[in-house]
């Protein structure tokens, strides 16, 4: 009986971007995408999982970026209030 070799792919930050930026704008499933990408067995779930797993940190990033823009506009607004601009500045 033999097995499938498995090999451990390292994909770039941008194509994972790109994966689940493509996944969102086109309401794809995590099937569909590992299909589409051919990031490997659907059946198995660890692609699944992998994908998952990219969209979490995908979101968590995009939620973290968009409080710091909201901390620097907020921050040039209020230039005189060194006390905001640094609370903003934590965050």
């Amino acid at each position: 009986m033999s097995r499938k070799k498995r090999f451990n792919t390292k994909y770039s930050p941008a194509f994972k971007i790109s994966v689940i930026m493509d996944m969102r704008e086109n309401h794809l499933g995590y099937n569909e995408t590992v299909r589409k990408y051919g990031l490997g067995v659907t059946e198995s779930g660890g692609a699944r999982q992998m994908l998952h797993r990219w969209e979490r940190i995908y979101l968590e990033e995009e939620r973290q970026d968009s409080w710091k823009n909201v901390a620097e506009r907020k921050a040039q607004a209020d230039r005189g209030n060194s006390l905001w601009i640094n609370l903003w500045k934590k965050i």
